[in-house]
């Protein structure tokens, strides 16, 4: 059965949990058109994108790579990607309303050195107002316990925006600072299969271990906003001004960028 089929459903679970996986969103074959897609992105665009959208855990080892960030930005094909028909029906019946494609990026946890994901909520750094947006992610490869695969604690996104802090983590410059025990025994991994898509709420609390096997992770995170969510101004510059000093403490540590 796919999700087309019982769309009242997904949304009931959804509206519960702040998260549903849709098995087979896209087609093996497909998938290995995206990923050559990502392929010609990483030889042809990434040397003409600004350093930060760029990110290795080892800036001198490119097997390395961590992050391309809002591709859809720099380059058509993934900017018309996000657009396509079956990305955007099903953001619009998560979010109950016409769903407006933002930007995707590229996450990946490389073999044996991709870190964990501390815990967060990706409304704590784009407020909203009001707060209807969503994460699609896509497997490109499997993903397990093994090597990194997205958890959420079911409910969290129906509890308002938790306190954040600085994180040490490269690449998410803040984490929840009173994630506790008992939520990490709530916490359900969620592992995906090749085109499988995994989604969240702009509040659902989720985070991810570390890479400990010999497979990458990669997964392209898609966001939509729901149509009448407008970007809360104040707030947002706030978090650009934490976003940035997180920044340079990065580059004084020879983190980021190429």
């Amino acid at each position: 059965m796919t999700w087309q089929e019982n769309p009242l459903q997904l949304k009931k679970d959804w509206d519960e949990n702040g998260y549903a996986v849709v098995r087979n969103f896209m087609s093996v074959e497909e998938v290995g058109e995206l990923r050559a897609e990502i392929e010609r992105y990483i030889a042809e665009i990434v040397p003409e994108v600004p350093e930060y959208e760029v990110m290795y855990e080892d800036k001198a080892k490119p097997e390395t790579l961590k992050r391309l960030g809002h591709m859809s930005k720099y380059d058509d094909y993934f900017a018309n990607l996000v657009q396509t028909g079956r990305f955007v029906e099903l953001a619009g019946t998560l979010l109950g309303g016409e769903a407006i494609p933002q930007y995707c990026q590229l996450f990946n946890k490389p073999a044996r050195v991709g870190i964990q994901t501390p815990p967060h909520q990706d409304a704590y750094y784009i407020p909203l107002e009001p707060n209807e947006a969503l994460t699609m992610w896509l497997a490109l490869n499997d993903v397990d316990e093994e090597n990194g695969c997205l958890r959420y604690v079911p409910g969290a996104h129906r509890k308002g925006i938790r306190p954040h802090q600085a994180s040490n983590v490269f690449g998410f410059s803040q984490g929840i600072s009173d994630f506790g025990e008992a939520e990490r025994a709530a916490e359900v991994a969620c592992p995906a299969a090749v085109g499988d898509v995994v989604i969240h709420h702009w509040s659902m609390v989720h985070r991810a271990d570390p890479n400990t096997s010999d497979r990458e992770r990669w997964g392209l995170g898609s966001v939509f906003y729901r149509a009448d969510a407008k970007t809360d101004e104040e707030r947002q510059e706030a978090r650009a001004r934490e976003l940035e000093k997180t920044r340079e403490r990065w580059e004084a540590q020879g983190k980021s960028g190429r």
